[in-house]
């Protein structure tokens, strides 16, 4: 199943902008819910909470750099990562889970080539971390509406309950326009009540992931 986003940069953002996006990204993944409607709900049995990885890059014992896969800590807000010299809100779902790992790094779009040509696209195949991978970009749309050229398999519905999740947030956020161009999506807050619907017990993820599927 294919549902990607393509989230192309136009430039870099600035310090203060890169600074408001994450604290926003940091707050959402905080109160992540249990599971996810969105791209369809074709996963809404299936975990969000204490389902997502991220990526620790450290040296080997050979002295290779690699990025080293360690679960999404909800409390511990460690979804920014030090990616290349640079920064980055990168996540998967876990195991299979995940797809293709999301990352937006605080780097131009010259250096975001160098890093990795595939940066820019991210295809969940509508998996539970779809809700994050929309709720990111539409904060990062909301605080710097030129930065990001978006297009997505997804339509509206698709994308309206991140856009719930994102109203916690701030309510005066909206979906890009190149998703929804007349502004016509426009749901409440996201419940505490929908946020704890908890269909497969958290506690079954330990804090190991086998396959990481991050690549460069």
């Amino acid at each position: 199943m294919v549902h990607a986003h393509y989230f192309l940069k136009q430039r870099a953002p600035t310090a203060v902008e890169w600074r408001r996006i994450t604290r926003a990204v940091k707050r959402l993944f905080a109160i992540t819910p249990m599971r996810s409607l969105s791209a369809g709900g074709f996963y809404q049995n299936k975990p969000l909470h204490g389902a997502m990885i991220t990526y620790v890059e450290e040296i080997n014992l050979k002295g290779e750099l690699i990025q080293k896969p360690e679960i999404v800590r909800h409390s511990r807000m460690n979804v920014v990562q030090e990616m290349h010299g640079f920064f980055a809100i990168m996540f998967d779902g876990k195991d299979d889970l995940g797809e293709e790992t999301f990352f937006l790094t605080n780097a131009g779009p010259e250096k975001d080539q160098e890093i990795s040509p595939g940066i820019g696209a991210c295809n969940t195949a509508g998996k539970p971390y779809d809700l994050m991978v929309c709720a990111a970009l539409i904060v990062a749309n909301h605080i710097a509406p030129d930065l990001l050229e978006i297009i997505s398999d997804g339509g509206v519905d698709d994308w309206e309950p991140a856009l719930s999740l994102v109203r916690i947030w701030d309510k005066s956020a909206f979906l890009p326009l190149t998703i929804d161009p007349n502004a016509r999506c426009d749901p409440a807050p996201m419940s505490v009540e929908e946020r704890m619907q908890q269909f497969t017990p958290v506690s079954q993820f330990v804090d190991t992931c086998s396959e990481p599927g991050l690549y460069f």
